[in-house]
């Protein structure tokens, strides 16, 4: 079976995510192994805590390593901790990352993008191809919590979510739900699947002008 790294925070949308691979991984022919980016605050020490018990209990194999991040990277980068999780999986033999992105981070993202200083989508959302996949972008946070609940699966709450101190959390918070109160209640769908169009494209046009400069300096 093919050895698929699934990146756990130990939040719920993570934690959902593992779950539900866990639950399928036979019929999908692949062998799981939990990856967790760790931090130094007590906090982050007891995520991954709760992360390890996790893995142990669903018979997984647990692997950890820490990251230089700090806090409002998030906004810049469109996944901070995609290339400590990609360092992982090669250090483990998986050739795919899987992450937990879902339609809200997605959205919120894209907003955070239309209204800040760097107009550029590549990388914003990436199709579920390739070694990064996210499987999770068709399906709100809600849902995530709402799986996890129903079953008695415990996950971790974040202690930042109710912070308007960044960007993300803003669109989360007070943006996104505006729009879906006095627009369109499935803003958040329709904000993600433009965020992958508009990043494919972006990302299109910034290697054909790559290759254009390139023909230019050796003609």
């Amino acid at each position: 079976h093919s050895a698929v790294l699934v990146g756990v925070s130990g939040r719920s949308d993570s934690v959902a995510l593992l779950r539900l691979l866990a639950n399928f991984a036979l019929e999908l022919r692949i062998r799981l192994v939990v990856g967790h980016i760790r931090g130094e605050t007590p906090e982050a020490k007891a995520d991954a805590t709760f992360v390890h018990h996790l893995a142990t209990t669903l018979t997984l194999p647990f692997t950890t390593t820490t990251t230089d991040t700090t806090p409002g990277t998030e906004d810049t980068n469109p996944d901070p901790w995609l290339t400590p999780l990609s360092k992982l999986a090669e250090e483990v033999g998986a050739a795919i990352v899987v992450t937990a992105e879902t339609q809200d981070d997605a959205a919120e993202r894209l907003l955070a993008t239309f209204l800040g200083d760097d107009p550029s989508f590549g990388g914003l959302l990436q199709s579920s191809s390739g070694m990064h996949v996210r499987p999770l972008l068709p399906f709100s946070h809600e849902a995530c919590v709402t799986y996890l609940t129903q079953r008695g699966f415990l996950f971790r709450l974040n202690p930042d979510a109710l912070a308007l101190d960044t960007p993300a959390a803003n669109m989360r918070l007070l943006v996104l739900p505006i729009i879906q109160r006095h627009l369109r209640a499935d803003a958040p769908g329709n904000l993600a699947a433009a965020g992958e169009l508009l990043a494919a494209d972006d990302s299109f046009l910034t290697n054909l002008a790559l290759a254009a400069r390139e023909e230019v300096r050796w003609a």
